[in-house]
């Protein structure tokens, strides 16, 4: 699935998903994922609920989770272009 988005940088936006998987043998079924960004500052906020309390020390391994939320819509400096940006403003969902 293809979808183009309308971003509207000024504006906090709410993004809320599903995460399923498998991570060191204890399967992640429909954990939900939220995301709090706020464009003009340059932050994101992100949280994985509904997990096992036994995959909490494991789950550190998946900061990259946060990490893509804050990549796609940080601040632009010096040039340099944030996620969002250098996608096109086009995400890819994959089912």
């Amino acid at each position: 699935m293809f979808c183009k988005l309308q971003f509207i940088s000024d504006i906090p936006e709410r993004a809320v998903g599903k995460v399923k998987g498998v991570l060191n043998g204890i399967a992640i079924e429909d954990a939900d994922l939220y995301s709090y960004v706020v464009p003009a500052d340059g932050r994101a906020y992100t949280a994985v609920a509904k997990i096992a309390d036994r995959m909490g020390y494991d789950l550190q391994s998946l900061s990259v989770i946060g990490t893509i939320f804050g990549w796609l819509f940080s601040l632009t400096t010096k040039g340099a272009l944030n996620g969002f940006q250098l996608t096109g403003k086009a995400v890819y969902r994959l089912d």
